[in-house]
């Protein structure tokens, strides 16, 4: 019991002589000075000075006076974060560590496979929430660490719950390096929820075997500063609502139509019959090598033609399915098809009535399914031409290159329309 007693001893400031031991002893009154003024020296815990290690003997800790202190404080002037919000009129309920209501929310919107089980999304950071907010997504839940961050938030536009959590398990729970201190789940959103408020241009952007967040929520970003009509996320690509990716799109999925999750079976349901397929390929500008005559056979032997029709049980839609897809093996023998490659800028965009560019991720990069969409609607690869020594551009950054040339050859064609319209009304 004596050895327990030592090691909550704790040594003056500037302690040199036994004297000084024989001080924090006396002032103890509970340690035998002889047999454990050495064990005094070899065990230190805190350094004090002589009136706190006085306080110390008489039971009164610095902690002790800390905690009474914020007491007093509290009792005589509140809770400052409670009077700031119920000056501010913000009705919120405050939630203690471990509580099931923040940290297995959290985490189920996290998860990819809950998340599309339970239909939430986490969003995280006040611009992206006031975005989803004054787009009509449905919040059900924001939390909150500070008062002050829901002034920049309309949050009288939902019927949510405001929770306030402790700043350390908003750290614990977010993926960020600097929290912002505001999360919100919400409901995620169904196809045909956002609406463009101007009249997009007829660019679809297709996304194959994109699985970097970072590149995904760019590529959103980009399409949504264009103005594309419609992004196709297909299957394999990363989840478009994961927290990473609606970070990296700032509120790009909120102004955009946007297909996730799509079968190439089923694409051609979301595409115009005339529209012109431009695949996004790092390769150099120049004749694609002949393939050999046993695989240009078993291109031409696949029938696009053969499709038939399905019903989906959720929605009640019907859906063409084009079973060409199917058959993988097949399908991966459209990477060696011809097709044409010219440099991005010497393309003409503005024939057709829809523009669809194709975009690969970093590591994998276009698939058979991209090549055999192109081959088959007399697509076109196209290149941005880099100094020697570069291998490639990042594919979101090389997409956005491609959108926005195709971007500015739409509108000066539509404005040279709209002029000579002009010229005719004024003539007649």
């Amino acid at each position: 019991m004596a050895a327990s007693m030592v090691r909550h001893v704790f040594f003056v400031s500037q302690m040199n002589t036994t004297s000084d031991i024989c001080y924090i002893a006396k002032s103890c009154a509970k340690i035998h000075i002889r047999r454990y003024a050495r064990v005094l020296r070899r065990f230190p815990l805190k350094t004090l000075t002589q009136n706190e290690a006085e306080n110390l003997a008489k039971g009164i800790s610095v902690k002790s006076k800390v905690e009474s202190a914020k007491l007093q404080y509290q009792q005589r002037h509140g809770d400052s974060d409670q009077q700031h919000a119920d000056n501010l009129q913000i009705p919120f309920t405050k939630l203690h560590e471990g509580d099931e209501r923040f940290g297995q929310v959290v985490s189920t919107a996290k998860s990819r496979m809950m998340r599309e089980k339970k239909g939430l999304i986490l969003l995280e950071g006040q611009r992206l929430i006031s975005d989803a907010i004054d787009a009509g997504v449905h919040v059900k839940s924001l939390y909150f660490s500070k008062v002050e961050t829901l002034q920049t938030i309309p949050w009288q536009q939902t019927q949510c719950n405001l929770y306030k959590v402790q700043q350390r398990q908003m750290k614990l729970w977010s993926d960020v390096v600097t929290p912002s201190g505001v999360m919100a789940v919400c409901q995620m959103p169904k196809v045909g929820d956002f609406k463009s408020e101007i009249e997009p241009l007829p660019i679809t952007l297709i996304c194959d075997n994109v699985r970097d967040p970072g590149n995904m929520g760019t590529l959103l970003r980009s399409a949504a500063a264009v103005g594309c009509q419609k992004v196709l996320v297909t299957k394999g690509c990363v989840d478009i609502w994961e927290p990473k990716v609606l970070r990296a799109g700032a509120g790009a999925h909120f102004r955009l139509h946007l297909i996730n999750n799509l079968k190439w079976e089923l694409i051609g349901n979301y595409l115009s019959h005339d529209s012109h397929v431009y695949l996004a390929d790092n390769a150099a500008v120049s004749d694609s090598p002949a393939p050999t005559q046993r695989v240009m056979e078993k291109i031409t032997s696949v029938d696009p033609s053969g499709t038939y029709t399905e019903v989906d049980e959720e929605t009640n839609e019907t859906y063409q399915v084009d079973p060409s897809y199917l058959d993988t093996a097949t399908v991966e023998m459209f990477t060696k098809a011809p097709l044409p490659r010219q440099c991005y800028s010497d393309v003409d965009y503005t024939h057709g009535s829809e523009v669809v560019v194709v975009v690969g991720g970093e590591t994998e990069g276009l698939g058979g399914p991209s090549h055999k969409l192109a081959f088959e609607r007399n697509g076109d690869c196209v290149n941005i031409p880099m100094t020697v020594g570069v291998e490639s551009l990042n594919s979101a950054v090389a997409a956005s290159v491609i959108l926005f040339e195709v971007k500015r050859q739409l509108t000066r064609e539509y404005a040279q329309r709209t002029d000579d319209n002009s010229r005719q009304q004024y003539s007649s």
